[in-house]
């Protein structure tokens, strides 16, 4: 073997003893960084062991039976917490609740509500001056009119009280009182004689409609512009309208509301 060939075999030696030992370093230097994860991950560890060695010591022997565990929390004995509209506290390892409101102060009522244990305050409902009682119903009179008003958590509905119309006997000419065929149509027949139906004046034998709107003061009152109505005279009857501009969400509101805009 030539001198050149023996230097470059110890050369190839070299940069493989070279190259081995980097490689070794890597190793090594991998292992001090598992080493340095593996203590931050014991050190970790040993701090939840400590956290849930505490909470245990709560528990030690008869203390157990003292304190709640309720919805993933630990309440010690004797500890009060508010939950939605309840107070609850703990006490020798039972949990009790009661409801935060027990009344409602005047011109309220304590009424139940869906979905929930306890009760809650409304306000009442005041109709021309007069309260009425959430869920309940009271004759209010308005004028001469008596109104059935029924208050609700939405609004106050009334209906009016149907007033007895005296009916007064038409004339009468004693020669055809029991000759029904004479009777005007809008009209009823009895042993007595015709008689003009309801919402319609006369003898009996000629009937015309009544104007509810002028005859009739309590009409006016109703369908007044203080409740943003006016009146529409019909056949034997009358209605209420609301005036242009507004609108009532049923036939029972006594007031028309506003339209927005």
């Amino acid at each position: 073997m030539s001198d050149s060939e023996y230097f470059r075999n110890q050369a190839k030696s070299m940069n493989k003893m070279k190259n081995e030992l980097i490689a070794s370093m890597n190793n090594i230097t991998l292992l001090q960084r598992e080493l340095l994860d593996s203590s931050n991950q014991i050190k970790t560890l040993s701090n939840a062991v400590q956290v849930k060695t505490a909470e245990l010591s709560l528990w030690d022997g008869c203390q157990c039976l003292k304190h709640c565990y309720i919805e993933g929390k630990l309440r010690q004995n004797g500890s009060m917490w508010t939950a939605a509209d309840k107070i609850c506290t703990c006490l020798n390892g039972e949990v009790s609740c009661t409801c935060r409101v027990k009344s409602c102060s005047a011109g309220f009522s304590l009424l139940p509500v869906k979905g929930r244990d306890c009760r809650r305050c409304f306000r009442n409902c005041v109709h021309l001056g007069q309260q009425i009682v959430l869920n309940t119903s009271k004759i209010v009179q308005f004028g001469n009119i008596d109104q059935n008003c029924t208050c609700t958590i939405e609004n106050v509905q009334c209906k009016d009280v149907p007033a007895p119309t005296p009916q007064e006997p038409s004339f009468v000419q004693p020669q055809i009182k029991h000759n029904c065929s004479l009777c005007d149509p809008k009209a009823e027949c009895n042993d007595t004689g015709c008689y003009c139906n309801v919402g319609y004046k006369g003898n009996g034998f000629n009937c015309t409609d009544s104007n509810e709107c002028l005859e009739r003061a309590d009409v006016r009152s109703v369908c007044s512009a203080l409740y943003n109505k006016r009146c529409v005279n019909t056949l034997g009857s009358y209605r209420c309208e609301c005036l242009p501009g507004f609108f009532a969400r049923s036939k029972s509101q006594a007031r028309c509301l506003k339209r927005a805009g």
